[in-house]
């Protein structure tokens, strides 16, 4: 991953530098060690690893012919630091000579690395079919020469902005297969009526939902289709436990949660008020979703609010 684009840009840096041949390339941090009059080192890293500020066009890419791997987007530096050795002899360095020789250096990288292979990421894919990462976007940021330090080398640095993907190698998912799409449509507000809208513990009373389609795609082959269902569920103040229920209809893949499916032209279900004390709770919601295939809470469609009375309204 980052790594492996450390190893890649240390060596386009070094291929752009072929030409200065007083100049030797690393990965890694800025060491100025062992240098020789007019000798130079360029220390190249990934530094500043942050999310990607940009708009995720992608939180996965696809890989040919049918599995993905999930990405990650960030935004990071890549940091090429110079130490330079100035020439002549020892005791009398000339840092004139040394700095317009560090001053070609950079305007040679800075020239290179500005072309549009560079722009727009194609110069850092490698041959390798997996490598981890794949550059968006690369531009220069800033440069310019570094305070000197004791050891009487002359330093500068330049900072490019990129924008790429990582991944860990080799790991991969594989893509089902949408064979068709079924449109489940509502109206907003949901239409829903109750009996009676207030209840004392222990009663009931029908809620029936109208206005939604009736029957849902069940195979795609034959084009047969079988009753839609709804999730339902009591949301209140009271605990799980303590709540109303849904009596009719099967349970769902939550606690408390139940399907229930059209019949005769619309989805009734039956609400039972909760049987012990409601302490102050005073009303209760019947929440309904689409039910998903695995038995869960989809979309949310709607509610209905009942009030409840420990003794008779």
């Amino acid at each position: 991953m980052l790594d492996a684009l450390e190893s890649r840009l240390t060596a386009l840096i070094g291929d752009a530098l072929a030409t200065q041949a007083h100049l030797s390339v690393v990965a890694g941090m800025p060491d100025g060690s062992g240098l020789g009059p007019g000798q130079g080192r360029v220390a190249v890293r990934i530094d500043n690893v942050a999310p990607s500020q940009h708009f995720a066009e992608r939180f996965a890419e696809r890989v040919p012919p049918d599995t993905e791997r999930r990405v990650l987007p960030l935004d990071t530096a890549a940091v090429a630091t110079f130490s330079l050795a100035p020439p002549g002899p020892p005791g009398n360095p000339d840092h004139a000579a040394g700095r317009a020789t560090l001053l070609a250096d950079l305007s040679v990288l800075m020239h290179t690395l500005s072309a549009a292979r560079f722009s727009d990421g194609r110069a850092f894919a490698p041959t390798a079919p997996d490598p981890g990462y794949a550059v968006r976007a690369f531009r220069l940021e800033t440069g310019g020469f570094l305070s000197e330090a004791d050891d009487d080398l002359i330093r500068a640095e330049l900072r490019w902005q990129i924008r790429a993907d990582i991944w860990p190698v080799g790991v991969t998912e594989t893509l089902g297969l949408i064979d068709a799409v079924d449109v489940f449509v509502a109206a907003a507000p949901l239409r829903l009526t109750a009996d009676r809208l207030r209840l004392r513990t222990g009663e009931s009373t029908d809620i029936t939902i109208t206005g939604l389609p009736l029957d849902r795609l069940a195979e795609v082959d034959a084009g047969a289709r079988a009753p839609a269902q709804l999730a339902l569920r009591v949301e209140s103040a009271l605990p799980p436990a303590d709540r109303g229920r849904i009596t009719t209809g099967s349970d769902g893949a939550e606690t408390g949660l139940r399907l229930v499916s059209a019949a005769d032209g619309a989805f009734i279900a039956r609400y039972t008020a909760p049987v012990g004390a409601l302490g102050t709770t005073r009303s209760e919601t019947v929440a309904v979703h689409v039910a998903t295939d695995a038995g869960g809470r989809g979309l949310y469609l709607g509610g209905l609010t009942i009030g409840l009375s420990p003794v008779a309204p």
